[in-house]
Protein backbone atom coordinates (compact mmCIF):
# COMPACT_ATOMS: atom_id res chain seq x y z
CA UNK A 1 0.00 0.00 0.00
CA UNK A 2 2.67 2.49 0.93
CA UNK A 3 4.64 1.81 -2.26
CA UNK A 4 1.49 2.45 -4.31
CA UNK A 5 0.92 5.72 -2.46
CA UNK A 6 4.52 6.82 -3.07
CA UNK A 7 4.10 6.86 -6.84
CA UNK A 8 0.57 8.25 -7.12
CA UNK A 9 -0.34 11.32 -9.09
CA UNK A 10 -1.23 13.85 -6.39
CA UNK A 11 -3.55 15.91 -8.55
CA UNK A 12 -7.30 15.80 -8.00
CA UNK A 13 -8.18 13.26 -5.32
CA UNK A 14 -4.68 11.76 -5.45
CA UNK A 15 -3.56 13.39 -2.19
CA UNK A 16 -6.62 12.10 -0.36
CA UNK A 17 -6.23 8.56 -1.71
CA UNK A 18 -2.48 8.47 -1.01
CA UNK A 19 -3.08 9.69 2.55
CA UNK A 20 -5.61 6.93 3.14
CA UNK A 21 -3.18 4.34 1.76
CA UNK A 22 -0.37 5.57 4.03
CA UNK A 23 -2.68 5.40 7.07
CA UNK A 24 -3.77 1.87 6.13
CA UNK A 25 -0.13 0.82 5.73
CA UNK A 26 0.64 2.28 9.17
CA UNK A 27 -2.20 0.22 10.63
CA UNK A 28 -0.78 -2.91 9.00
CA UNK A 29 2.68 -2.22 10.44
CA UNK A 30 1.07 -1.69 13.85
CA UNK A 31 -0.72 -5.04 13.53
CA UNK A 32 2.53 -6.72 12.50
CA UNK A 33 4.19 -5.36 15.67
CA UNK A 34 1.52 -7.17 17.70
CA UNK A 35 1.80 -10.36 15.69
CA UNK A 36 5.62 -10.44 15.65
CA UNK A 37 5.77 -9.96 19.42
CA UNK A 38 3.98 -13.31 19.80
CA UNK A 39 6.65 -15.22 17.89
CA UNK A 40 9.25 -17.21 19.79
CA UNK A 41 12.62 -15.43 20.17
CA UNK A 42 14.84 -15.79 17.11
CA UNK A 43 12.01 -16.73 14.72
CA UNK A 44 11.49 -13.29 13.23
CA UNK A 45 13.83 -11.81 10.65
CA UNK A 46 15.43 -8.40 11.22
CA UNK A 47 12.73 -6.59 9.24
CA UNK A 48 10.09 -7.99 11.62
CA UNK A 49 11.76 -6.71 14.78
CA UNK A 50 9.71 -4.19 16.72
CA UNK A 51 12.13 -1.33 15.96
CA UNK A 52 11.98 -1.84 12.18
CA UNK A 53 8.19 -2.17 12.14
CA UNK A 54 7.79 0.88 14.37
CA UNK A 55 10.05 2.92 12.08
CA UNK A 56 7.98 1.90 9.05
CA UNK A 57 4.73 2.73 10.85
CA UNK A 58 5.98 6.16 11.88
CA UNK A 59 7.26 6.86 8.36
CA UNK A 60 3.85 6.05 6.88
CA UNK A 61 2.11 8.29 9.42
CA UNK A 62 4.58 11.10 8.67
CA UNK A 63 3.88 10.79 4.95
CA UNK A 64 0.12 10.95 5.60
CA UNK A 65 0.61 14.04 7.76
CA UNK A 66 2.75 15.68 5.07
CA UNK A 67 0.01 15.09 2.51
CA UNK A 68 -2.54 16.70 4.85
CA UNK A 69 -0.23 19.72 5.16
CA UNK A 70 0.30 19.81 1.38
CA UNK A 71 -3.44 19.78 0.73
CA UNK A 72 -3.99 22.59 3.26
CA UNK A 73 -1.15 24.59 1.74
CA UNK A 74 -2.50 24.19 -1.78
CA UNK A 75 -5.96 25.22 -0.52
CA UNK A 76 -4.44 28.56 0.50
CA UNK A 77 -4.91 28.24 4.25
CA UNK A 78 -3.43 30.98 6.42
CA UNK A 79 0.11 30.68 7.76
CA UNK A 80 -1.16 30.36 11.33
CA UNK A 81 -3.30 27.35 10.40
CA UNK A 82 -0.43 25.75 8.48
CA UNK A 83 1.91 26.20 11.45
CA UNK A 84 -0.62 24.45 13.71
CA UNK A 85 -0.91 21.59 11.24
CA UNK A 86 2.87 21.31 11.05
CA UNK A 87 3.20 21.28 14.83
Amino acid sequence: MSSRACYMDLSGDGIKIASVLFRKAAWIFNHLITMASQLPPGCASVDFHKEALTMNRELCLAQAQYLFYKKASEAGMAGGVLSKIAA
